[in-house]
């Protein structure tokens, strides 16, 4: 699996699916292994937590909280939706990101 924690692979995870960040949504992707790992030492996560991380972008934030949480679930806004529509793409019960 493609680890997204740097330019270049996260460049072309989006590429691979045809993405373009949208300014308007204030999308950034989170690619610097250090400020990762800062975030995660933040957190002080026990093995029993769960997080659930809202815009888990390509995913880097939440591999690196799944190293020290029990469940990391993520959502992301689908793609595809609507600007005026308020979709629910947390509704998901899964460890992955949300998509649909």
């Amino acid at each position: 699996m493609i680890d997204p924690a740097s330019i270049s692979n996260a460049n072309a995870l989006l590429t691979a699916q045809g993405l373009r960040p949208r300014k308007r949504w204030g999308q950034n992707f989170l690619c610097d292994r250090n400020v990762l790992e800062r975030i995660v030492r933040a957190a002080a996560l026990q093995p029993e937590d769960n997080v659930l991380e809202i815009g888990a972008g390509l995913g880097s934030l939440t591999r690196s909280l799944a190293d020290s949480a029990s469940r990391v679930p993520g959502c992301l806004r689908r793609a595809d939706a609507d600007d005026d529509v308020q979709a629910d793409p947390c509704a998901h019960d899964d460890d992955r990101p949300a998509h649909e």
